[in-house]
């Protein structure tokens, strides 16, 4: 007669094995044709340009047989295997080393990325990804989005906050208008009356009756952005409209009754704020009942050349060395910066676009001239404004001393007018 305790056992180690497994999806992810190749589980991996390597990367610099990836245990490691240019993991050289998602791998001159995804592709509104952990997010955004329950989203500036909220709006059940409200852009002395409006001669200035976020909201959606900036005398009157859906405009004697679906975003650590005193609470809990965490843009590699090709530009235009550059800058403004650093290269180029990021090594460190047009595109915009440095910045949109830099290692000082913080009054900068 079977062990019956045995074959349970067994049963349930199967399982857990299968759902390890289906946990772990790893790739390679090469931005340079925009390829997810699969590392499956518990096996052996050889990158390398012969035509019978798992891996194969037929740019320069690739020896027959380069490196090969590992499955140990529930870890991935890579060594090389005697290649002519070597590996290097996050800008370290390395002849054998363990590497986990997100790591960025230098096949000789081939830039690379660990990814926890196989590169399919996931369509919500406005978000397009590739990633794990964004697409996990946005199928449990999704899920509750026509429930009543208040949505917290939380993610650094940048990430798409604002988005997710009109996502939520947008597959609601019958909701009608969608507000947005920053809590840290409105002077505390109005704050009150842009949450919760006011009536006329309530106080000087107050020439008309003003309907305030919440009413403005009726049967929609409010969005409270940068919820951990609302100051601590505040937080009780938002609490206190949540729970009753009410609020009592500035001078106003009567309560108007609010129907609001509630969704705040931060990038503030609310717990911590909480532990510290610094944030209510019962008012936390009464807006988390439902927690999303947006990754950052450096969390999401394999999603840059979907937004780069979004903000209108090629990414197959871009080389492995401008590639390199875009996975290992931290990204601190997320998506926003990208958009910025796509619309400058637009108007110079991506080099001199990317070298004009903070602690940009693009051009010096290679030992490379300057990047065809650039010297000639920075002397046109100098000079159609005058030598006005805060202007071109301003075109630019760079900061003044990223720009000022730039001048100095192209050469073209004498061309900044000596006191350029004000453009002359009949400087106009050509767009041709």
């Amino acid at each position: 007669m079977p062990n019956i305790l045995t074959m349970k056992t067994k049963t349930v180690t199967i399982r857990k094995l299968r759902r390890h497994k289906k946990k772990r999806i790893l790739s390679l992810w090469n931005p340079l044709n925009d390829t997810f190749h699969r590392l499956h589980f518990g096996q052996s991996h050889i990158v390398g340009s012969n035509s019978g390597c798992d891996i194969m990367l037929k740019e320069e610099g690739i020896s027959a047989s380069h490196a090969v990836l590992s499955w140990e245990g529930s870890t991935v490691t890579i060594r090389d295997l005697n290649s002519h240019n070597g590996i290097r993991v996050n800008g370290r050289k390395v002849g054998m080393a363990k590497i986990q998602p997100g790591d960025v791998i230098l096949f000789g001159n081939v830039p690379a990325v660990l990814v926890t995804s196989a590169g399919s592709l996931m369509k919500a509104g406005p978000f397009h990804t590739r990633n794990t952990s964004l697409r996990r997010e946005l199928e449990r955004l999704m899920r509750v989005a026509p429930s009543p329950l208040p949505i917290l989203i939380l993610g650094d500036s940048g990430t798409g906050k604002e988005l997710a909220a009109s996502l939520v709006h947008a597959r609601s059940r019958d909701l009608e208008s969608f507000v947005s409200i920053n809590c840290g852009a409105i002077p505390e002395s109005l704050l009150h009356s842009e949450l919760f409006g006011h009536v006329k001669g309530s106080f000087s200035g107050a020439v008309n009756d003003h309907k305030g976020a919440f009413e403005r909201a009726h049967r929609g959606s409010l969005f409270l952005d940068e919820i951990g900036e609302l100051p601590a005398d505040h937080q009780a009157a938002m609490l206190r409209a949540l729970e009753s859906g009410e609020v009592l405009p500035v001078g106003g004697e009567r309560v108007i009754k609010v129907d609001t679906r509630i969704i705040a975003g931060t990038n503030r650590p609310l717990e911590k704020m909480v532990d510290e005193g610094d944030f209510r609470l019962d008012l936390y809990y009464r807006l988390s009942a439902i927690t999303i965490t947006l990754p950052t843009l450096h969390e999401r590699l394999e999603d840059l050349p979907m937004l780069i090709r979004g903000f209108g530009a090629d990414p197959a235009r871009l080389d492995a060395r401008q590639w390199l550059t875009l996975l290992q800058y931290p990204w601190p403004g997320n998506v926003r910066e990208l958009r910025n650093v796509v619309s400058r290269a637009s108007w110079l180029d991506w080099d001199t676009s990317l070298a004009m990021l903070p602690d940009s090594d693009i051009t010096s460190s290679k030992g490379m001239l300057p990047a065809d047009g650039e010297r000639d595109r920075l002397v046109k915009l100098l000079r159609d404004s005058g030598g006005n440095m805060s202007m071109v910045a301003r075109v630019l949109d760079v900061p003044r001393t990223t720009l000022r830099r730039r001048i100095n290692q192209l050469g073209l000082d004498e061309l900044v007018a000596p006191d350029s913080e004000e453009a002359p009054k009949n400087s106009i900068i050509s767009t041709s």
